[in-house]
Order: C-alpha cells, then sequence, then structure tokens
C-alpha cells in the first residue's frame, strides 16, 4: 500500500478491505549450513547479520540479514523445512 506521494505507508494503518496492511515481507531461505550460507552472504554480498536465534543443537532457526534496503532471513533445514536438495533443487 502506497501514501499519496507514491511511498510505503508505514502507518500501521489497516487496509480498505478491513485486512492489516503488510508492512514487512522478506523472503526466508532454507539451507542445510545456515552458518555458512551467512559468511557466504556477507563475503559476496556484503550482507549485514542483524539476528540469530539457534536451537539447543547449535542449528540456526532464524537469522536476519540486511542487503542494503533488502532483508532475507535464513535457517537450517529441519524436519518441518526440508532442504532443497530433498526436493530436487540445488543447495
Amino acid at each position: 500500500m502506497t501514501n499519496a506521494h507514491g511511498e510505503p505507508d508505514t502507518t500501521g494503518a489497516p487496509h480498505p478491505t478491513g485486512h492489516p496492511a503488510v508492512t514487512r515481507l522478506y523472503a526466508r531461505l532454507v539451507v542445510s549450513d545456515g552458518a555458512r550460507a551467512i559468511d557466504f552472504y556477507r563475503d559476496a554480498l556484503g550482507a549485514e547479520e542483524s539476528e540469530r536465534y539457534t536451537g539447543p543443537d547449535g542449528r540456526i532457526v532464524h537469522a536476519m540479514l540486511r542487503l542494503g534496503a533488502a532483508a532475507i532471513a535464513v535457517k537450517d533445514a529441519d524436519a518441518g523445512d526440508p532442504p532443497p536438495t530433498s526436493l530436487g533443487g540445488s543447495r
């Protein structure tokens, strides 16, 4: 949703349909080695890690990266979120 100037509406006002407005949207990447992927995104793309949460086993359950104005989330694959390779994708 945009304001009268064509800029994103960040007021948090509900959408005319009565549903809340989407104020933040980002991709979540499920990878087989989250720590290694984050290092790669940092080195190759200049990503900055803003948060990281790990489970008791040390696996990343959520990490947020900033790439300029964009944001992406990264997490280690698990039973609920299988790695792309298990679905015929690449790592």
